[in-house]
C-alpha cells in the first residue's frame, strides 16, 4: 500500500509495473490510496495491470509444485469515515480472524497487511508469515547504526521499521518501500 497518495499521481507505479509486467503482483491499499480518495481509482489501475488485489481475501498460488496460500487485509481505515481507531481495529481484527479461519496448516501460509503495528492481532492468527510496509524504512534511517528514527504508528525509535522480526509463533516482515 502507500503508493499514491492526495500529492501523487500514477506514472512512477506504471513504470514499475510495465518493467515487471510478467511477474505475478499482489496488493493490498493502504491508508493513503483510501484517505486519499484514489481508492477506486488505484483499483481499476491495478486491475488495468492484472495486479491481484488481496483485500480481505485469499488466493491459493503454486511455485515449483509448492502451494502457498495468500491472504490480504487492506489497512484498518478501509471501515469508513466516523469510527475512531479502536473500532476500526475491532472490525479489522475481525475480517483478520476470519481469513485466518482458511489456513491450512500442511501449506505455508502468508498475510500480506498494511501496518506492521499490529502484531498483538496477527499473533492470534495461523499465518506463518506477515508481510508489511506503513512505517516507510522508519521515515529516517541510519543505515547499520539505526534502523528508523520514526514511523507512523511506531513513534520514535519504532520496533518494526524495517526487517524480519520474529513474533510467537509466525514471522513479521516490513518493508521498507520502493
Amino acid at each position: 500500500g502507500d503508493l499514491v497518495d492526495e500529492y501523487s499521481g500514477f506514472d512512477e507505479i506504471e513504470d514499475l509495473l510495465k518493467g515487471i509486467k510478467d511477474v505475478p503482483c499482489y496488493y493490498v491499499l493502504g491508508n493513503h490510496e483510501i484517505s486519499s480518495g484514489k481508492k477506486e481509482t488505484m483499483i481499476e489501475f491495478m486491475n488495468q495491470y492484472h495486479v491481484c488485489l488481496l483485500g480481505q481475501k485469499t488466493n491459493m498460488i503454486e511455485i515449483y509444485d509448492t502451494k502457498l496460500l495468500l491472504g490480504g487485509m487492506d489497512d484498518c481505515f478501509q471501515y469508513g469515515e466516523g469510527k475512531d481507531y479502536r473500532e476500526y481495529l475491532e472490525y479489522f481484527e475481525k475480517d483478520v480472524q476470519q481469513l485466518s479461519k482458511q489456513v491450512n496448516p500442511d501449506i505455508y501460509s502468508i498475510l500480506l497487511s498494511h501496518r506492521p503495528s499490529l502484531t498483538d492481532i496477527y499473533q492470534k492468527t495461523s499465518f506463518d508469515l506477515i508481510i508489511s510496509g506503513h512505517a516507510h524504512g522508519g521515515q529516517w534511517r541510519i543505515p547499520y547504526i539505526l534502523n528508523g528514527l520514526y514511523a507512523p504508528d511506531g513513534g520514535l525509535f519504532p520496533r518494526f521499521a524495517g526487517g524480519m522480526y520474529q513474533l510467537s509463533h509466525n514471522q513479521l516482515l516490513v518493508g521498507r518501500g520502493l
